[in-house]
Formats: structure tokens, sequence, C-alpha cells
């Protein structure tokens, strides 16, 4: 629920006259307390900020000048500031789409923690988004901006800890899940999402978080049949397997591990017992193992695997006599 009290405040920041686009607003915020003057400081100051207020203001500092910084609306209630401040906003429109003076980012009405919006509020909000469409000029500055952001140390723990308070809550969680269930990715969005992934290589703390995450996690039937739906007819590149591999290189399955690898074996056996490979699928099964050099160890192992399955073999026959 947004604060009752009558602190608050909107206000402009102008380049001053004499300046490119002189006496013009290029932002404007809302607040209270002392935030009128948090820009300026932040400019002054020599920490590294990809904001784009930042930027501006810090390039009338190097021509030697400072921005002009005014309140428009004061002693209001939190909920009338973001009031005012939408409608300046809409008036004054944004740089970034080519429709107006301001460096703003977004449409107003927002960056109050803990700030609940009134059905109103929302209301106006969403009617002011709704229909618009952003240029391919205007994605790409957008994308440009974001990625400056994440190169921020104190930006990324922010939106790092705004996430981890989210998703502590069940409600948060389930919001989000409703609002992205049922809502297919299209082939470019795919696209996209895989060409941003591809090439980078997490680091082992990052591995070892996903890890944890995901260990102890048992999955539906429905969605090891979705898995196992998406997996299929897709072929794995050389590169890929060889990955895999090095991956799993020395390491060490638990006995549990083991046991569950075992009772899978036998389930697959059991389900394809008499089924008749096809001539393609011998010739794959023929091609795995040419060209392979095995160690001694490994050649070992496959000659006591032999004898125990001659030996099973041998078993089966005179129990069946």
């Amino acid at each position: 629920m947004s604060d009752t009290k009558t602190t608050f405040y909107v206000y402009e920041i102008r380049g001053p006259n004499g300046t490119p686009g002189g006496g013009a607003p290029f932002y404007v915020g809302k607040g209270h307390g002392n935030r009128v003057n948090h820009h300026l400081k932040v400019a002054q100051s020599s920490c590294e900020s990809s904001y784009s207020t930042t930027v501006e203001i810090r390039k009338l500092l190097a021509q030697g000048k400072e921005p002009v910084i005014t309140k428009v609306l004061e002693n209001v209630t939190e909920e009338e500031a973001f009031t005012e401040e939408i409608k300046l906003i809409a008036t004054y429109g944004h740089r970034i789409d080519n429709t107006g003076l301001l460096v703003n980012m977004t449409l107003g009405g927002d960056g109050a923690s803990g700030h609940a919006h009134s059905a109103e509020a929302k209301k106006k909000i969403g009617d002011a988004n709704r229909g618009r469409k952003h240029t391919d000029e205007t994605r790409r500055k957008m994308s440009k901006a974001v990625r400056r952001g994440q190169k921020d140390s104190k930006i990324r723990e922010k939106m790092s800890n705004s996430a981890k308070k989210r998703w502590e809550d069940p409600e948060e969680r389930k919001k989000l899940g409703d609002s992205r269930r049922g809502k297919p990715l299209s082939e470019e969005h795919k696209k996209a999402v895989c060409d941003g992934l591809r090439g980078k290589k997490l680091s082992a703390e990052h591995k070892k978080k996903i890890g944890d995450a995901h260990r102890g996690k048992v999955l539906s039937a429905e969605t090891r049949k979705k898995v196992s739906d998406s997996l299929k007819g897709k072929k794995q590149t050389v590169e890929h397997r060889q990955k895999a591999a090095e991956g799993r290189r020395g390491s060490k399955r638990s006995a549990a591990t083991k046991k569950k690898m075992s009772e899978a074996r036998k389930r697959y056996w059991e389900r394809n017992k008499g089924k008749k490979l096809s001539d393609e699928h011998k010739r794959k099964l023929s091609n795995v193992g040419k060209g392979k050099k095995h160690s001694a160890a490994t050649k070992k192992k496959i000659s006591e695997a032999r004898k125990r399955y001659c030996e099973r073999r041998k078993r089966e026959a005179k129990k069946a006599s």
C-alpha cells in the first residue's frame, strides 16, 4: 500500500540554458526526503554507473555545468506523486523510442520499495503501455542499457536480492508460474535465448549452485514425458558428446546411483525384450565403437563383464533344460 503522508514530491531535471536542449527536462522523478539530490551526488562521485540519468548529468559536468533540478509538485501523497509522474512522462515522451525528451526507461509510477499500486493506478499504467510497439532500434537501445546495468556489481546484487525475496514467497512463485504457464516461445525467441547462452562458461561456483538447487528434486511423470518428447529426434554434435564424456570422466557414482542405473537398465531390457533392431540401428551400434582404443583397465572390465554374462547365460540355459 502506498504511503498516505503528504511528504512526497515530483521533480524535473533540466539542462541549463546554453546547452543542447537547454531548459528542456531530460528526467522526471518522484521522491521524498533528499531523493531529489541523489542523481547529482551519484554523477559527482567516482562510482561506476550506467544509468542514463547519471550519464546525462556527467555530460553536463564535463562541460563545467550543472543540471537544473526543480520540484514541480510538493507536499502530496505517494499515490498523487505517482499519478503526476506518469502524466508528465507521458507529456514529455521518451528519447529511447523517439517520442520525446526524457531518458526515463519506464512510464513512471514505479520504483517505490514495497509499493503496491491501487487498481486505478495499475489501470493507468496498463492503458499507457497497451498497444505500444518498440522499433528495432528502440529494442536495441533498451537491450544495450540493460547490458550496461548488468556489468555494475551493485545493480546485479540488488537484482539478485530482489529476485530471491520474490522467490521465497510462495504466492509470488505461484503468480510467476501462472503468468508463464501455457505461453509457448516462438522459434525466434528460442533461437535468441540459445544464441545468448552459446559460448558462455559457467564458473565452478555457479555450477555448484545449480547442482544444489536441483539435487533431490523428483520430476513428475508429466514433466519426464515432456523432457523425453523434447529430446526425441535430436542429434547431439560430436563436440557435445565429447564435452559430456569429459564431464563424466573420473566421476565416482555412489552405491545408490549405481543401483538406480542398474534398475533402469533392467527395465529397459525388459521393455525391449524380443524387439528386433533395424539395420540402421545395428549400423549405428557398430559405428559407436569403431576407432576407439580402450585403456588396459577398461579392457579388463569389459572382459570380466563378458565372462559374467556368459556364466549367467549358461546358468539360465541349465535351468531351462
